[in-house]
């Protein structure tokens, strides 16, 4: 059985309030002794619940985590900012722009939100769970602008998050800013995922999507620093969470195979 803890805070750092959900595997009661990696997750208000989730469907989490097959894992996930532009500015450590609406400037503040996840969020969780805390067993997920957030976790906080994974990422607000993280980049980074789907529709037309994460896609590839990479392109996809739901027990899948 998997347990899920919600519960509501006010974040100084980041001048708001947030849901923080946290979801225990279903090995957790039963083996005391066992420690566990840890997810976090953006977007966490459309994990699990529907009556929370932004258009009524979930990413199915609690679902795929209770698959017989499925490795376990804790979950850490935080609800996005709700007002504004400030969830896009809170999932991009650059200034971006979206063509379609050119008046948007986004300023990122995603330093400020990934210092608050990666910093005083994990000691929390590191404190009161059986976590294993060490940068190669902690990943981190998202989706759109979550999946950007994500990326630049990997190239930007790699001594704290060594695993992470994007979907239907929207690389095309900050694309030169991306690649040059990326070109810039001296480490190692054990495992990205990325995909996006062939007929994503969000702010802007599927063309951005596809050209911006195979450009990212090329990059990665030419710098060869991950160690596990893995690219798609899903046919039919598009820029929805029933998509997103589809696809994520294959994604945990890939990301947490050592765990088995």
């Amino acid at each position: 059985m998997i347990t899920i803890i919600k519960s509501r805070r006010y974040i100084d750092s980041l001048k708001r309030e947030a849901f923080v959900y946290i979801a225990l595997p279903k090995t957790y009661e039963l083996n005391p002794q066992k420690c566990y990696p840890v997810l976090y997750c953006h977007d966490g208000h459309n994990l699990f619940y529907e009556e929370d989730s932004y258009g009524g469907v979930t990413w199915g989490m609690q679902e795929a985590m209770a698959l017989p097959s499925m490795p376990d894992f804790i979950v850490v996930a935080l609800s996005c900012a709700s007002k504004g532009n400030n969830r896009l500015e809170e999932y991009n450590v650059f200034q971006g722009r979206f063509p379609s609406h050119p008046l948007w400037k986004i300023h990122g503040r995603g330093h400020q939100y990934l210092d608050y996840v990666l910093g005083p969020l994990k000691q929390e969780i590191d404190h009161t769970y059986r976590t294993l805390p060490q940068p190669e067993h902690t990943f981190m997920m998202g989706s759109s602008m979550g999946g950007v957030i994500s990326l630049e976790a990997a190239y930007l906080y790699a001594n704290k998050v060594q695993h992470v994974a994007g979907l239907s990422n929207a690389f095309y607000v900050s694309t030169p800013e991306l690649v040059s993280m990326i070109q810039q980049f001296k480490g190692t980074i054990q495992t990205i995922y990325l995909d996006t789907g062939d007929a994503e529709v969000g702010l802007e037309v599927s063309s951005s999507y596809l050209n911006s994460n195979r450009l990212i896609q090329q990059t990665i590839q030419h710098q060869g620093h991950v160690n596990r990479f893995l690219y798609q392109e899903i046919k039919g996809g598009n820029h929805h969470e029933s998509s997103w739901k589809s696809r994520l027990p294959m994604i945990l899948q890939f990301l947490f195979q050592y765990y088995q």
